[in-house]
């Protein structure tokens, strides 16, 4: 006998909640409901409290689809295609199930089988083997004596750090407007692009046969570890376990609160974003791309094993190009994974019969087996490979980092 109507009773929930907390205040951050309450709870609520207090109720609604069966169907006990909370923990962790309902755009009717969680298994391994590489790679660094001054950083690392600090303000952005399903497509594209086929990939040799305490291996470290503490906290919210155990190591280097749910927000690093750093890095991963291209076409023939064991000779007639390589041409090879690069600069009509055309204007390559024998500690091929007699297995440059 005390309901006056359903609905009008659940739009004027402001006043018993939000108005009568002392801990709440009004009006309401967020209304969330299914799109179906446009004309049920969310407009009494709007009609109710512009009625009696001249102000909407809340400051943002967000709108939800609804949960569907893979084939776009209702979900019903009845006809069988009903998934519990309970029994999709049963058969994937609590992480993989938050990442998969984070990896969809809630605003639409969401189609779920046990088969669409667990594929996003492998999504979640990549992210976690991005977290088991860098943390791996910090089991010899002190931060309070090994950190390397950001201007004193090798340039590699410096595109890292502003590769990342540009994932932080699009996934911010992301989280601000409830786009969960962005956050997660950015971090995903970061660690499977930017980080394992990419930074990662080229950082192996120098991690693992450069000088243990050298400025370059150090360097990476500390690029690492920042990436790292930045990655954990904007996947927080989503991966709350995976976090948290990630943020353990992490308390083990540095000075942290004891829940990574206690961290404050990244902060801002505009030192961190050079756009003549990103336009050069940008033409230079287009090289490697070509690259890569044409290193998978001669081991695809057999001409090749490993891309250490070849060289390229990069042919460049423009100017721009030609001025660029030069500059990189030492840092070429570990860019290129290769055991030896050399830049030749030539005129339009002067390129070798053989160089292979590229999508670069101006820009051809040739791929040849590099010279020399393989070193024994990081594979690559050299001359210097046996001028030693202490060391007769490796290439100087070896024997340089093992003597520092």
């Amino acid at each position: 006998n005390d309901i006056f109507d359903v609905w009008f009773e659940s739009g004027s929930s402001h006043r018993a909640v939000v108005m009568e907390n002392p801990e709440l205040r009004f009006p309401a951050d967020l209304y969330l409901e299914g799109s179906e309450q446009h004309r049920g709870w969310f407009q009494l609520s709007l009609l109710l409290s512009t009625a009696t207090m001249d102000e909407a109720t809340f400051k943002t609604v967000l709108t939800r689809g609804f949960v569907v069966d893979e084939k776009g169907e209702k979900m019903s006990k009845s006809r069988g295609n009903y998934i519990s909370v309970d029994g999709a923990l049963k058969k994937s962790p609590a992480d993989i199930l938050r990442l998969w309902f984070a990896s969809v755009d809630y605003q639409k009717d969401i189609g779920v089988s046990f088969d669409l969680i667990r594929k996003t298994s492998e999504a979640y391994r990549k992210i976690r083997n991005t977290f088991k590489y860098c943390l791996g790679n910090l089991y010899d660094f002190n931060p309070e004596t090994d950190r390397v001054r950001y201007e004193d950083m090798d340039e590699i690392d410096r595109w890292a750090l502003m590769e990342v600090e540009g994932l932080k303000e699009r996934v911010e952005a992301a989280y601000r407007n409830f786009e969960f399903h962005k956050v997660y497509r950015d971090i995903y594209i970061f660690c499977v692009n930017q980080m394992s086929s990419f930074y990662m990939d080229v950082l192996k040799d120098r991690l693992y046969t450069w000088a243990a305490a050298g400025e370059k291996r150090r360097s990476t470290q500390t690029a690492l570890l920042e990436i790292t503490s930045i990655l954990t906290r904007l996947l927080a919210p989503i991966l709350v376990f995976t976090a948290e155990e990630v943020w353990g190591h992490l308390g083990e280097k540095l000075d942290l609160p004891r829940s990574v749910h206690l961290a404050s927000w990244p902060a801002d690093h505009p030192e961190w974003r050079d756009e003549k750093l990103r336009e050069r890095w940008e033409r230079l991963l287009i090289l490697r791309d070509e690259a890569l291209k044409l290193l998978e076409k001669f081991r695809s023939e057999g001409k090749i094993g490993t891309s250490l064991e070849a060289a390229i000779i990069i042919e460049v007639s423009d100017d721009g190009w030609a001025s660029l390589l030069k500059e990189y041409e030492a840092k070429l090879p570990e860019l290129l994974i290769v055991s030896g690069v050399e830049v030749r600069r030539v005129s339009d009509d002067a390129f070798s019969p053989a160089a292979q055309i590229t999508e670069i204007e101006g820009v051809r390559l040739l791929v040849d087996r590099a010279e020399g024998e393989k070193c024994s500690r990081c594979w690559k091929y050299s001359l210097t490979v046996g001028e030693s007699p202490e060391d007769p297995l490796i290439c100087g440059h070896c024997r340089e980092q093992i003597s520092f």
